[in-house]
This record gives structure tokens, C-alpha cells and sequence, in this order.
């Protein structure tokens, strides 16, 4: 039986793969699997194996599709489990190799094969394929799959990401602008405050008091304005620009010094700048289960060896000093993390933040 079945295989896949006569095509095909659910012929799970060797993307057009096809039918009948002869690594490997074909009808099937197993078996066949990153995301093979994946994931689309974050930057400038508008209402009363004050001095007007109690209920606005840190929050007499400056540079608990072009970073934004700010951003790349920035060189070991956590929710970012958790969605939580929580900070003790 055994014998049998290996000298057949190889010549019923090529007879699959008919341009001219399609119905012999058809029932090669439906041989095929009919063969590999003969109960002599199924414990031995040799039509299986021998329908998942991978195939070079310079075989036939309508071989490689039929071979897929197969594969998608076969997987129906076999689901993979122990002694069908089917496992997410050969599965998985024969549908890799597919992909790559120049034919839209061979990519096709095989995006349908890994969609089906990514059901089942999502983070095992993330492995099998580069990295979720918009630079993976620019090539069509691994757009289409990584969007039927936030489908089956139930993620927002790219479309409704992008809206969300246009709808944030938006509500940010006009936060900036109000700010703004406010520290220049401020500065223009302090001006008008202080001509009056010179006013009353030169006529000897007794209105001194009044502009004196003006004045207090302006002037300490636009001091804590201008002397808090907008990062942490922290307010001192010192902070004029070259205070700042310095508390930037060394005391700032929501800031980091690049380790790789040493420039001074928001904590939240480090992996970010990684990727795409800093000079060495080459040497890095994002992690698809923690979203860091991982050294190309022990991206491989970061994975293998568990050392990253997968985030919970996507509104979920990892702080890039303890690994932990940052719910984005939260309002001042990187601020409340990088000054209470984060234990990596060098920073966080430095000061008692009240």
C-alpha cells in the first residue's frame, strides 16, 4: 500500500496541473483527496505529506494553484492534529513558498490556507512571516494578509486607525492653541497691568492698590506657565529657559537619553524613535507581539526565548524601560507609570513628585 501510494502521488500532482484536457485536471484532483480518506490510506498519512512539499515559484500557473487548492481541501477533511499528516510548520512552510509565486491565482488560495489556520492557530503563524510593520504592510501579499488578520482579531482597519489618530492630533492642536491663546491673554494683561502700574506712579493716582490686586491674580497664571515642565508637570522659581533646559537634560522623570544618538526622548515615544528618528534605526525593528523596538541582532533570541509580553489591548503600548503595559487610552498614564510605577527609571526617585 505504502508503495503504491508513493509511486502515484508524484504522478497524479503533475496530472493536476492540465492546461489542455480539464477534466482530467478535475478528477486528478478529487482523487487526490478521495485517495488520502481511504481508511486504508489515511492512518499512513502519506497524501498529506506528499501534498505540502513546498514548490518553486517558477512551476506552472495552474499546477501551483490546483496544488493549493488540494492543500485547502485536504485541510477541510484532515484538520491538523496528531497523524494527519498536516502541521502548522508544514502547512504553513508550503504555504510561505506559495506566496511567493507571480500568479495572483496561486497567492490567493495560499492566503486562503493561512487565513483558515491563523484561526486557530494565530500567534504559530505569525512566526512564518515578517514582522506587522508598515513597511511589511507597503508589499500587496502581506497587506491583504495582515488585514484579514486584524479581521479575524477584530481590530480596528487601517482606515478607522487613521481617522482615530487624525481625530487625536486634532484635539491636541486645539489643546495647544487654546494653551497658547491663553499664555498670550495672560502676557497682554500683564503688559497692560504694568503700564497702568507706571501710570499710577507718574499722577500719583491712589489706584496702586487696585493694580496691585490685579496684577497677582495674572501674574502667578503666566509664572507657572512659564516655569512648569509640560512633560512631568513640576513647577520651580529656578525654571527659567536654562532651568528647563537642564531639567530636560538630566532630572525630567517622563524623559530619556538615546543610548544610540543620545538625544533627550519622551519615555512613551522611545520605541518610536527608535524605528524612525534615531541614526542607528536601521539596526532596529518592531516586535510584533510588544510593539519595541528590538535589535535586528537578537530580534530572533527576543522572540524565542519569550523575553516579550504580548500586549493585551491594542489601545496597550509597552513602556520600553520595565516592559510593562501603558494603557494609551488612559489620561496622564505614562506620566502616573514613568513617575510612580516604572521601576527601570532611573529618574523616578530623584525628586517626591506630590
Amino acid at each position: 500500500m505504502i508503495f503504491g501510494v508513493e509511486k502515484s502521488m508524484p504522478i497524479l500532482i503533475s496530472k493536476t496541473g492540465e492546461t489542455i484536457n480539464h477534466q482530467m485536471q478535475k478528477l486528478a484532483k478529487e482523487f487526490i483527496v478521495d485517495l488520502a480518506m481511504l481508511p486504508t490510506v489515511k492512518p499512513l498519512a502519506l497524501v498529506p505529506q506528499h501534498c505540502v512539499k513546498p514548490f518553486s515559484s517558477t512551476v506552472a500557473a495552474k499546477l501551483g494553484t490546483s496544488r493549493c487548492e488540494i492543500v485547502e481541501n485536504l485541510l477541510i477533511a484532515l484538520p491538523i492534529r496528531d497523524g494527519s499528516g498536516f502541521t502548522v510548520d508544514n502547512v504553513m512552510k508550503f504555504s510561505r513558498e506559495a506566496l511567493q509565486h507571480s500568479s495572483g491565482d496561486v497567492r490567493n488560495v495560499a492566503e486562503n490556507i493561512i487565513t483558515a489556520l491563523y484561526k486557530d492557530y494565530s500567534k504559530q503563524v505569525r512566526k512564518y512571516l515578517p514582522p506587522d510593520t508598515e513597511t511589511a504592510r507597503k508589499k500587496l501579499k502581506y497587506r491583504k494578509l495582515f488585514q484579514m488578520f486584524d479581521e479575524i482579531d477584530g481590530k480596528p482597519s487601517p482606515e478607522a486607525e487613521k481617522q482615530k489618530k487624525q481625530e487625536k492630533e486634532k484635539k491636541k492642536d486645539e489643546q495647544i492653541k487654546s494653551l497658547q491663546k491663553e499664555l498670550n491673554l495672560l502676557q497682554e494683561q500683564s503688559l497692560q497691568v504694568a503700564e497702568m502700574t507706571r501710570t499710577a506712579s507718574r499722577s500719583r493716582i491712589p489706584t496702586r492698590l487696585s493694580y496691585s490686586a490685579q496684577r497677582r491674580t495674572s501674574m502667578p497664571k503666566l509664572e507657572v506657565l512659564e516655569k512648569t515642565c509640560v512633560f512631568c508637570g513640576e513647577f520651580r522659581e529656578g525654571f527659567t529657559d536654562a532651568g528647563l533646559d537642564v531639567h530636560y537634560w538630566k532630572r525630567c522623570p517622563l524623559l530619556m537619553r538615546c543610548t544610540h544618538c543620545k538625544q533627550i526622548v519622551e519615555i512613551a515615544e522611545f520605541s518610536k524613535h527608535l524605528l524612525e528618528e534615531c541614526e542607528s534605526s536601521e539596526n532596529f525593528m518592531e516586535c510584533s507581539q510588544c510593539s519595541e523596538a528590538i535589535r535586528l541582532d537578537v530580534y530572533n533570541q527576543h522572540i524565542a526565548r519569550g523575553r516579550c509580553s504580548e500586549l493585551d489591548r491594542d489601545s496597550q503600548r509597552h513602556c520600553p524601560l520595565c516592559h510593562c503595559n501603558i494603557d494609551d487610552t488612559e489620561d496622564d498614564a505614562w506620566k502616573k507609570h514613568a513617575i510612580y510605577k516604572c521601576t527601570k527609571n532611573s529618574r523616578r526617585n530623584k525628586k517626591q513628585y506630590i
